[in-house]
Protein backbone atom coordinates (compact mmCIF):
# COMPACT_ATOMS: atom_id res chain seq x y z
CA UNK A 1 0.00 0.00 0.00
CA UNK A 2 1.28 3.46 -0.93
CA UNK A 3 -0.40 6.41 0.79
CA UNK A 4 -0.25 10.06 -0.30
CA UNK A 5 -1.03 12.20 2.77
CA UNK A 6 -1.66 15.95 3.08
CA UNK A 7 -0.01 17.14 6.34
CA UNK A 8 -1.82 20.51 6.29
CA UNK A 9 -5.39 19.21 6.37
CA UNK A 10 -4.26 15.87 7.80
CA UNK A 11 -6.08 13.88 5.16
CA UNK A 12 -5.39 11.06 2.74
CA UNK A 13 -5.13 12.35 -0.85
CA UNK A 14 -5.10 8.83 -2.25
CA UNK A 15 -3.95 5.29 -1.59
CA UNK A 16 -2.53 2.92 -4.19
CA UNK A 17 -2.55 -0.86 -4.09
CA UNK A 18 -2.78 -3.90 -6.36
CA UNK A 19 -5.57 -6.49 -6.45
CA UNK A 20 -4.00 -9.87 -7.29
CA UNK A 21 -6.69 -11.19 -9.60
CA UNK A 22 -5.08 -14.61 -9.98
CA UNK A 23 -5.21 -15.22 -6.22
CA UNK A 24 -8.00 -13.02 -4.81
CA UNK A 25 -10.60 -15.81 -4.89
CA UNK A 26 -8.41 -17.77 -2.44
CA UNK A 27 -8.01 -14.93 0.05
CA UNK A 28 -7.69 -15.78 3.72
CA UNK A 29 -10.91 -15.56 5.72
CA UNK A 30 -10.20 -12.91 8.35
CA UNK A 31 -12.49 -13.52 11.33
CA UNK A 32 -11.42 -10.46 13.32
CA UNK A 33 -11.31 -6.92 12.00
CA UNK A 34 -8.50 -5.00 13.71
CA UNK A 35 -9.11 -1.55 15.14
CA UNK A 36 -7.92 1.37 13.02
CA UNK A 37 -4.63 2.66 14.39
CA UNK A 38 -3.08 6.12 14.47
CA UNK A 39 0.47 6.89 13.42
CA UNK A 40 2.73 9.13 15.49
CA UNK A 41 3.43 12.43 13.79
CA UNK A 42 0.58 12.54 11.27
CA UNK A 43 -2.29 14.01 13.30
CA UNK A 44 -2.53 16.97 15.67
CA UNK A 45 -5.86 15.60 16.95
CA UNK A 46 -7.01 12.19 18.12
CA UNK A 47 -8.40 10.70 14.91
CA UNK A 48 -10.09 8.01 16.97
CA UNK A 49 -11.99 10.62 19.00
CA UNK A 50 -12.96 12.56 15.87
CA UNK A 51 -14.59 9.47 14.34
CA UNK A 52 -16.54 8.55 17.48
CA UNK A 53 -20.28 8.75 16.90
CA UNK A 54 -20.81 10.78 20.07
CA UNK A 55 -18.18 13.26 18.87
CA UNK A 56 -19.93 13.58 15.51
CA UNK A 57 -23.29 14.28 17.16
CA UNK A 58 -21.75 17.04 19.30
CA UNK A 59 -19.88 18.47 16.31
CA UNK A 60 -22.99 18.76 14.14
CA UNK A 61 -24.85 20.51 16.95
CA UNK A 62 -21.95 22.96 17.25
CA UNK A 63 -21.34 23.79 13.58
CA UNK A 64 -24.80 23.19 12.07
CA UNK A 65 -27.10 23.70 15.04
CA UNK A 66 -28.62 20.31 14.22
CA UNK A 67 -27.33 17.11 15.80
CA UNK A 68 -30.01 15.01 14.04
CA UNK A 69 -27.83 14.98 10.90
CA UNK A 70 -26.05 12.10 12.65
CA UNK A 71 -28.50 9.22 13.11
CA UNK A 72 -26.69 6.07 14.14
CA UNK A 73 -29.78 3.84 13.84
CA UNK A 74 -30.08 4.80 10.16
CA UNK A 75 -26.32 4.41 9.50
CA UNK A 76 -26.09 8.19 9.06
CA UNK A 77 -22.67 8.75 10.59
CA UNK A 78 -19.13 8.97 9.25
CA UNK A 79 -17.32 5.64 9.07
CA UNK A 80 -13.58 5.08 8.79
CA UNK A 81 -13.49 4.06 5.14
CA UNK A 82 -10.22 2.35 4.21
CA UNK A 83 -9.20 3.61 0.77
CA UNK A 84 -6.97 0.58 0.18
CA UNK A 85 -9.62 -1.76 1.53
CA UNK A 86 -8.58 -4.87 3.44
CA UNK A 87 -10.84 -7.18 1.43
CA UNK A 88 -8.76 -6.46 -1.70
CA UNK A 89 -5.82 -8.42 -0.27
CA UNK A 90 -5.10 -12.15 -0.17
CA UNK A 91 -3.25 -12.88 3.08
CA UNK A 92 -4.48 -11.98 6.53
CA UNK A 93 -1.32 -9.95 7.15
CA UNK A 94 -1.93 -7.86 4.02
CA UNK A 95 -5.59 -7.41 4.92
CA UNK A 96 -4.64 -6.01 8.33
CA UNK A 97 -1.88 -3.74 7.00
CA UNK A 98 -4.19 -0.94 5.88
CA UNK A 99 -5.93 -0.37 9.21
CA UNK A 100 -4.37 3.03 9.82
CA UNK A 101 -6.03 6.46 9.84
CA UNK A 102 -3.64 7.68 7.13
CA UNK A 103 -5.40 5.16 4.84
CA UNK A 104 -8.91 6.27 5.87
CA UNK A 105 -11.43 8.92 4.89
CA UNK A 106 -14.79 9.88 6.47
CA UNK A 107 -17.53 8.21 4.43
CA UNK A 108 -21.17 8.04 5.49
CA UNK A 109 -21.84 4.50 6.75
CA UNK A 110 -25.02 4.23 4.65
CA UNK A 111 -22.75 4.73 1.60
CA UNK A 112 -19.83 2.69 2.96
CA UNK A 113 -22.19 -0.28 3.35
CA UNK A 114 -24.16 0.64 0.22
CA UNK A 115 -23.04 1.38 -3.31
CA UNK A 116 -19.37 1.79 -2.34
CA UNK A 117 -19.30 -1.77 -0.98
CA UNK A 118 -20.71 -3.06 -4.29
CA UNK A 119 -18.12 -1.05 -6.21
CA UNK A 120 -15.32 -2.66 -4.20
CA UNK A 121 -16.68 -6.17 -4.76
CA UNK A 122 -17.12 -5.42 -8.48
CA UNK A 123 -13.42 -4.54 -8.72
CA UNK A 124 -12.39 -7.80 -7.02
CA UNK A 125 -14.69 -9.89 -9.20
CA UNK A 126 -13.40 -8.18 -12.34
CA UNK A 127 -9.79 -8.79 -11.26
CA UNK A 128 -10.55 -12.47 -10.64
CA UNK A 129 -12.27 -12.77 -14.04
CA UNK A 130 -9.22 -11.23 -15.72
CA UNK A 131 -6.84 -13.35 -13.65
CA UNK A 132 -4.39 -10.47 -13.67
CA UNK A 133 -3.03 -7.77 -11.37
CA UNK A 134 -5.32 -4.72 -11.25
CA UNK A 135 -3.81 -1.43 -10.05
CA UNK A 136 -6.18 0.63 -7.89
CA UNK A 137 -5.95 4.26 -6.81
CA UNK A 138 -8.58 5.59 -4.40
CA UNK A 139 -8.88 9.04 -2.84
CA UNK A 140 -11.16 11.81 -1.69
CA UNK A 141 -11.67 15.18 -3.31
CA UNK A 142 -12.94 18.56 -2.10
CA UNK A 143 -14.75 19.08 1.20
CA UNK A 144 -18.32 18.02 1.89
CA UNK A 145 -20.67 20.88 2.75
CA UNK A 146 -23.88 20.52 4.74
CA UNK A 147 -26.40 23.28 5.37
CA UNK A 148 -26.75 24.66 8.88
CA UNK A 149 -30.15 25.46 10.40
CA UNK A 150 -30.12 28.82 8.57
CA UNK A 151 -29.45 27.25 5.19
CA UNK A 152 -25.80 28.31 5.04
CA UNK A 153 -23.32 25.72 3.68
CA UNK A 154 -20.68 24.63 6.21
CA UNK A 155 -17.48 22.69 5.47
CA UNK A 156 -17.35 19.41 7.39
CA UNK A 157 -14.03 18.72 9.12
CA UNK A 158 -14.13 16.02 11.79
CA UNK A 159 -11.09 17.65 13.40
CA UNK A 160 -13.28 20.57 14.48
CA UNK A 161 -14.26 18.25 17.33
CA UNK A 162 -10.90 19.38 18.76
CA UNK A 163 -10.97 22.87 17.20
CA UNK A 164 -8.69 21.96 14.30
CA UNK A 165 -9.65 22.32 10.62
CA UNK A 166 -8.36 18.85 9.74
CA UNK A 167 -9.71 15.43 8.66
CA UNK A 168 -12.18 16.77 6.07
CA UNK A 169 -15.12 14.66 4.98
CA UNK A 170 -14.58 14.46 1.21
CA UNK A 171 -17.26 15.75 -1.15
CA UNK A 172 -16.61 12.73 -3.37
CA UNK A 173 -14.53 9.58 -3.31
CA UNK A 174 -12.88 8.48 -6.55
CA UNK A 175 -11.42 5.16 -7.61
CA UNK A 176 -9.28 4.44 -10.67
CA UNK A 177 -8.79 0.83 -11.78
CA UNK A 178 -6.16 -0.10 -14.37
CA UNK A 179 -5.34 -3.40 -16.04
CA UNK A 180 -1.75 -3.04 -17.33
CA UNK A 181 -2.02 -6.26 -19.33
CA UNK A 182 -4.68 -4.73 -21.61
CA UNK A 183 -3.77 -1.07 -21.02
CA UNK A 184 -7.38 -0.34 -20.08
CA UNK A 185 -8.70 1.71 -17.17
CA UNK A 186 -11.82 3.35 -15.75
CA UNK A 187 -12.63 5.98 -13.13
CA UNK A 188 -15.58 5.76 -10.75
CA UNK A 189 -16.81 8.58 -8.51
CA UNK A 190 -18.98 8.20 -5.39
CA UNK A 191 -20.94 11.18 -4.06
CA UNK A 192 -20.47 11.38 -0.27
CA UNK A 193 -23.78 12.99 0.65
CA UNK A 194 -26.87 10.91 1.54
CA UNK A 195 -28.89 14.11 2.06
CA UNK A 196 -28.68 15.35 -1.54
CA UNK A 197 -32.01 15.97 -3.26
CA UNK A 198 -30.68 17.13 -6.63
CA UNK A 199 -28.09 15.72 -9.00
CA UNK A 200 -24.60 16.89 -8.09
CA UNK A 201 -22.58 18.38 -10.97
CA UNK A 202 -20.45 15.66 -12.53
CA UNK A 203 -16.68 16.03 -12.55
CA UNK A 204 -16.43 14.41 -16.00
CA UNK A 205 -17.58 16.65 -18.86
CA UNK A 206 -18.90 13.86 -21.07
CA UNK A 207 -21.48 12.60 -18.56
CA UNK A 208 -21.52 9.24 -16.81
CA UNK A 209 -20.42 6.15 -18.74
CA UNK A 210 -21.27 3.51 -16.10
CA UNK A 211 -23.49 1.73 -18.63
CA UNK A 212 -20.35 0.86 -20.60
CA UNK A 213 -18.62 -0.77 -17.60
CA UNK A 214 -20.25 -4.19 -17.74
CA UNK A 215 -18.21 -5.50 -14.77
CA UNK A 216 -19.98 -3.21 -12.28
CA UNK A 217 -22.77 -4.96 -10.37
CA UNK A 218 -25.22 -4.36 -7.53
CA UNK A 219 -25.03 -0.55 -7.73
CA UNK A 220 -28.11 1.69 -7.67
CA UNK A 221 -26.45 4.65 -9.38
CA UNK A 222 -28.95 7.36 -8.48
CA UNK A 223 -29.63 6.31 -4.86
CA UNK A 224 -28.10 9.16 -2.84
CA UNK A 225 -28.68 7.47 0.50
CA UNK A 226 -26.63 4.48 -0.70
CA UNK A 227 -24.21 6.89 -2.41
CA UNK A 228 -24.78 8.09 -5.97
CA UNK A 229 -22.16 6.69 -8.37
CA UNK A 230 -21.01 7.87 -11.78
CA UNK A 231 -18.21 6.84 -14.13
CA UNK A 232 -15.70 8.64 -16.35
CA UNK A 233 -12.68 7.96 -18.48
CA UNK A 234 -9.52 8.37 -16.42
CA UNK A 235 -8.42 11.15 -18.77
CA UNK A 236 -11.64 13.12 -18.17
CA UNK A 237 -11.48 12.77 -14.38
CA UNK A 238 -7.81 13.79 -14.36
CA UNK A 239 -8.80 17.18 -15.78
CA UNK A 240 -10.94 17.78 -12.67
CA UNK A 241 -8.85 16.06 -9.97
CA UNK A 242 -5.06 16.54 -10.14
CA UNK A 243 -4.38 13.51 -7.92
CA UNK A 244 -5.82 11.12 -10.51
CA UNK A 245 -2.93 9.20 -12.15
CA UNK A 246 -1.80 9.97 -15.68
CA UNK A 247 -2.34 6.73 -17.56
CA UNK A 248 -1.60 8.20 -20.96
CA UNK A 249 -3.67 6.75 -23.77
CA UNK A 250 -5.13 3.84 -21.78
CA UNK A 251 -8.39 2.60 -23.26
CA UNK A 252 -11.68 2.13 -21.41
CA UNK A 253 -11.96 -0.95 -19.18
CA UNK A 254 -15.42 -2.08 -20.25
CA UNK A 255 -15.37 -5.77 -19.36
Amino acid sequence: ITVCFDPIFETNLFSYHIVRGENIAARDPNPSTPSVKSDTGFFTVSANTCYMQASQITLMETILGDSSVINVNQSLYFARNLLATGTDFVTEQEQDAGYYYINAAPLWQTINNGNWKYLESSVRDMAAAHGSDIAVWCGGWDVLQLDDVNGNPVDIFLGLTQNETVIPAPDVLWKVVFDPSSNEAAAIVGVNNPYLKIVAPLLCPGGSICDQLTWLHGINYSDYEAGAIYCCTVQDLATAIPNVPDLGSAGLLTA
